[in-house]
């Protein structure tokens, strides 16, 4: 009986001798925690002076950093935007062509410069004709000004008031141009005053001449309708 008693004691003390092994350790972690903890009043002061003194500096070099910190928090949103997010993903899942993007463009000035070494040889071509491509781009930009001002004018609002540009009106140009192109194609003949009687029954004189008739007419009320408003 005495044997398993002392047994049992030297069991408790091995126990307990643990327990106070463990103990010392956690005691020691604590005491490590609780340094860290006093001195963390001291650490968080010397980090705001530092803070503080930088600020300073900024400010000194004309630097707003309260600005800065709201650009940059407003960039952060931005950047978080879902579809700025989504436009991330779809540039990733297309870097292939963003790479050949990029390529191109670092190839940009090797073909700006093909370019402008083939405008220097037309230049060339041109000035060996006889063409000074200074005077013409010098009135290209004159005419240009012109356009530019007459479209700023009322002649331009008079213009596409006027009907000229209408589809119909410009079928009926482009007609009467291709008349005369036609007729000055062809060898003119003689043609009397019975040629003249004789052409008149022609078909096609007898819709010139209907269409000539009603356009005299309708510009004669035109004309009539002017006249009357100039005088008022």
């Amino acid at each position: 009986m005495s044997r398993r008693s002392s047994s049992n004691d030297a069991n408790l003390q091995e126990t307990l001798a643990r327990l106070d092994a463990r103990l010392a350790r956690i005691e020691s972690a604590l005491g490590g925690l609780q340094q860290a903890t006093d001195a963390a009043p001291d650490v968080l002061a010397t980090v705001t002076d530092m803070t503080d003194a930088w600020i300073a500096q900024a400010a000194d070099k004309g630097v707003d950093v309260d600005a800065r910190l709201r650009r940059l928090g407003k960039l952060a949103l931005d950047a978080t935007d879902p579809k700025v997010l989504d436009t991330a993903e779809m540039l990733v899942e297309r870097i292939d062509l963003v790479q050949q993007a990029i390529v191109a463009a670092d190839q940009l000035p090797g073909f700006v410069a093909m370019v402008t070494d083939i405008f220097d040889e037309h230049a060339a071509n041109a000035a060996e004709r006889g063409l000074d491509l200074q005077e013409i781009s010098r009135r290209m930009v004159g005419a240009a000004r012109s356009f530019a001002e007459f479209v700023q004018g009322e002649q331009f609002t008079t213009l596409l008031e006027s009907g000229v540009l209408d589809p119909h009106a410009i079928e009926v140009i482009g007609r009467a141009g291709r008349a005369l192109a036609d007729v000055a194609e062809t060898k003119p003949s003689r043609t009397g005053l019975f040629g003249m009687v004789r052409a008149a029954g022609d078909t096609d004189i007898k819709r010139s001449i209907n269409f000539m008739v009603r356009f005299g007419k309708r510009f004669g009320q035109l004309l009539r309708t002017q006249l009357t408003s100039d005088k008022r």
